[in-house]
C-alpha cells in the first residue's frame, strides 16, 4: 500500500489551521507570484524571511499583515506545503492593485468641476488606493453638504477597459436636490421668545416664495449661526444653555 506523505499546510491572515508541527520545519523555498518585478525587492525586504529559517507561523502572520500596510496588494493568499515534515515551501500568490490611467467625475452640474476636482487627492498614474479613494469620496461628499445638498450620494467605481486594459477610477455624484429652509422652530426656549432667536440667524433665513434663492441652506452658514445662538443666550446669562439636538 503506498502511502501519500505530502500534506497542505493551509496559512491565513487570520488563522492558522495546523496540520503538523509547523516550529519543526526548516523553509526550503519562498515563491511569490503575481509580484512586479518594481515590487519585488519590497516584497522580501518586508517579508524578512529566507531559505534556511526555522519557520515561524506568527512571523510570517506579522509578515503578510504588513505587506498588505504597503498598500499596493487587495489580496494575499499564502500556503505552507511540505513532502517530508521537516522542510517547508512557502508560497504566496499576489494581487496588486492596478496602476490607473485616468481619474474622472461623473453627474455633477450645481457645483463646477474644478471645485470639486480640489477635493481630490488621487490622481492618474497612480496605484489604486482604497484608502485615498474613500477620502476623497467624504470630501466631495462634504462639499456638497456644505453647499446644501445633503441628500447628495457619491460613490467610486473602478472601470477597466477590456479594449486597452485601461483603468478609471470614477467619482459617481447623484446630486439631488439642494435643501431649503422651510420654517426655523425652537422647542424649549420657554424664556426667550421664538422671533429673538431668530434675529440672531443673521445667515440662515427661511424660504420666500417671492425671493427666489430665500431659505438656501449652508452648512457653514448654519454653524456660525449656531454660535451665535449660544452667544446670545450666554450674553443674557443664561450660562447652563444648552443646545441638545438640531
Amino acid at each position: 500500500m503506498e502511502v501519500n506523505l505530502k500534506k497542505l499546510l493551509m496559512f491565513t491572515l487570520f488563522g492558522i489551521i495546523l496540520v503538523a508541527n509547523l516550529s519543526a520545519l526548516t523553509v526550503e523555498n519562498i515563491l511569490l507570484e503575481g509580484v512586479s518585478d518594481e515590487n519585488i525587492n519590497l516584497v522580501k525586504k518586508t517579508l524578512d524571511i529566507k531559505k534556511g529559517d526555522v519557520f515561524n507561523p506568527e512571523k510570517l502572520n506579522l509578515a503578510v499583515k504588513s505587506i498588505y500596510k504597503i498598500g499596493i496588494f487587495s489580496d494575499i493568499k499564502t500556503k505552507i506545503v511540505s513532502d517530508d515534515n521537516i522542510n517547508c515551501i512557502i508560497e504566496m500568490e499576489f494581487a496588486e492593485f492596478p496602476l490607473v490611467d485616468k481619474v474622472s467625475i461623473k453627474g455633477n452640474d450645481k457645483i463646477k468641476l474644478d471645485k470639486i476636482k480640489e477635493q481630490i487627492t488621487f490622481f492618474a498614474g497612480q496605484i489604486y488606493d482604497p484608502s485615498r479613494v474613500k477620502k476623497d469620496i467624504s470630501n466631495i461628499k462634504k462639499l456638497y453638504t456644505d453647499e446644501g445638498y445633503l441628500n447628495s450620494t457619491v460613490k467610486d467605481s473602478l472601470i477597466i477597459n477590456n479594449d486597452d486594459n485601461s483603468k478609471e477610477v470614477a467619482y459617481i455624484i447623484d446630486e439631488g436636490n439642494k435643501i431649503r429652509v422651510r420654517n426655523i422652530v425652537f422647542e424649549g426656549n420657554s424664556i426667550v421668545e421664538d422671533k429673538k432667536l431668530k434675529k440672531t440667524f443673521k445667515k440662515t433665513k427661511e424660504r420666500n416664495l417671492w425671493l427666489l434663492r430665500t431659505g438656501e441652506f449652508d452648512q457653514e452658514k448654519f454653524d456660525e449661526d449656531l454660535t451665535k445662538l449660544e452667544e446670545y443666550y450666554k450674553d443674557n446669562g443664561f450660562l447652563d444653555y444648552e443646545l441638545l439636538d438640531y
